[in-house]
This record gives C-alpha cells, structure tokens and sequence, in this order.
C-alpha cells in the first residue's frame, strides 16, 4: 500500500506512521519516491534518518561507534571494546523497558558462559535518569560494560528497545536481534 501511494500524501502519511515495519533495505527504495514537498515534514525527516542509521548498521557493516558513561561517570567510547579481537554484543535497553528486564537472564547466561572463551556485552542504556538506571543494573546483576548514552540509539536506528547487534572480532556487524533462545543459537555456533 506505501509503495503504490508514496507519492501522494495518504502513502507518505501511512510511511511516516509506521516506518518501524520497514527494512533498511525498503525504505531505501521508498524515499527517493517521495515528492519534495513532502520533504520538509518533520516525520518524514525522521524517517530519512532512521533508514540511514539502519543501513549502516546493518549486518556487514562496520559497527558505528559511540561513547557514553558508565555508572560512574567515566567517557568510553564502544571502540574501545568492539573490533578488538572480541565477539562483542551490544545491547540497547532500559530501566524501565519490561521486555529489556525479562530479557537480561538470557543475556547475563551468555556473558557467563562465553566470557572466557572471547565474548563481550556491552550494554547501552536509553535512560534518562541516573538513580534507576545505576539501580537496575544492581539489581539485575549486570556485570559487564555499562553505558548511558540517551542519543545512542539515534545513532543505530532503534525505535524499540530491546535490540541487540552482535559484532565479530574485527568489528564487523555479523547478526542483529539476538534474543533468548536465538542469542544462544549463535553464541554456540561461534564458541563450541
């Protein structure tokens, strides 16, 4: 329906409101057909945005860096840990993201049990407030690299956490989405 209507406004209004459902890959085939006057409209903006960061973090691509604070204030930058040897996942959620929580005993298992044998976790948190942020990462025994960047997932395209990309050694964006019984499907192809 997008594709045959985006040139007229019902087609780029449905795009606008539900860009999430879209690929990088469609999206990029959607935005050159959009009129210029409909351009300037914020979300369409957003769109355009989105289908950029999207595309260069898609799987094959060199991961993006970013650099945030951990619980205690210290700057790192996400280069400082992927493309250095490591499989590295970098997981987006936050402290207040039900589904973030529910997920965090599948990602804590893996950063366990492959820790040793070459495997990072590098979570990056959208809060916006220090206190439940620092106080969710206690509680959920989260014992890896913590960041706070709120812009990160700007940066990645992410509009619904959580969201995860797994980076090889060399830094290349080797998988997306991992969660549960998938994120341990590929951890054990790669490390058993």
């Amino acid at each position: 329906f997008v594709k045959e209507n985006i040139q007229n406004q019902l087609g780029v209004y449905f795009l606008s409101r539900n860009f999430y459902r879209f690929s990088a890959e469609q999206l990029n085939e959607l935005i050159p057909s959009i009129k210029p006057e409909y351009k300037s409209i914020a979300r369409i903006q957003k769109v355009e945005k989105v289908a950029k960061a999207l595309d260069a973090t898609s799987v094959g691509k060199t991961f993006t860096d970013i650099k945030g604070k951990t619980p205690e204030g210290k700057d790192i930058a996400l280069a400082d840990f992927a493309g250095k040897g490591k499989y590295v996942l970098i997981d987006f959620w936050a402290s207040w993201c039900g589904p973030c929580r529910h997920e965090m005993p599948n990602v804590k298992a893996a950063y366990e049990k492959y820790a040793s044998k070459g495997f990072e976790v590098i979570s990056i948190s959208t809060d916006r407030k220090l206190k439940p942020w620092r106080a969710a990462v206690e509680e959920l025994g989260m014992n890896w690299v913590q960041l706070l960047d709120v812009d990160a997932s700007d940066i990645y395209g992410i509009y619904a956490i959580p969201r995860t990309f797994l980076v090889d050694p060399t830094g290349i964006v080797i998988d997306k989405n991992l969660r549960g019984e998938k994120l341990e499907e590929a951890l054990s192809k790669l490390f058993e």
